[in-house]
């Protein structure tokens, strides 16, 4: 089967969509896969990011969605006041990953210091998927109890996505005026091409 094909046949459905950059997108594609999975054992296959004019439309699989869910479930219900712990869970994962967007950008451009945020960011985003996806898979009266704390959490980290994009906005925003580089082009890098630039100090062509 085509790739092309491949991908069509998937049980895809739309998530959301959003003005922002196809660095945003990688990084939180990478860990919806990769850090979702080393939590809880289970992570998402495939995520697919359709980019036109700006705008980034985010499609899951919604057998994904479904095999997660159940998974979060599971570990809701083997944890004492689990609503109350997840919720502090991700209030301090967002604290941390704060404190790191509060630093200037230009810090991010030395290696150790984007290994840093790569990994509070791989630390908040499964926080965050568990609380946005486990109310649809509890029994009704479970989720209903757990609304309160769970809906408390969203709502305090929910600013981190747009803040990651700003940070990411002003970094390629300095690497473009250091490199005499189009800073559209370099908000679109994709986190390896990022990280590589803060290790050898080479971009990708602009064909590229």
């Amino acid at each position: 089967m085509l790739v092309r094909e491949k991908i069509a046949s998937l049980d895809w459905n739309k998530r959301w969509n959003e003005p922002i950059s196809l660095l945003l997108c990688s990084y939180f594609g990478e860990d919806y896969i990769h850090a979702a999975k080393a939590a809880y054992g289970i992570g998402f296959t495939h995520i697919l990011f359709a980019s036109r004019n700006g705008t980034v439309v985010c499609y899951r699989l919604e057998s994904d969605t479904k095999n997660v869910g159940k998974r979060l479930a599971e570990l809701f219900l083997q944890e004492k006041d689990a609503a109350h712990a997840w919720r502090d869970s991700l209030i301090q994962a967002t604290d941390s990953l704060d404190e790191a967007l509060s630093r200037p950008p230009k810090s991010f451009l030395v290696p150790e210091n984007l290994h840093e945020l790569d990994a509070r960011l791989d630390s908040y985003l499964p926080v965050f998927i568990r609380v946005n996806i486990v109310p649809d898979f509890l029994p009704p009266d479970m989720a209903e109890n757990a609304a309160a704390p769970l809906v408390e959490a969203r709502a305090y980290a929910e600013h981190a996505y747009h803040a990651v994009e700003a940070l990411f906005k002003k970094i390629s925003e300095d690497i473009a005026l250091k490199e005499k580089r189009n800073a559209g082009l370099l908000h679109n890098l994709l986190n390896e091409e990022l990280r590589a630039y803060t290790e050898t100090g080479k971009l990708p062509q602009e064909e590229d």
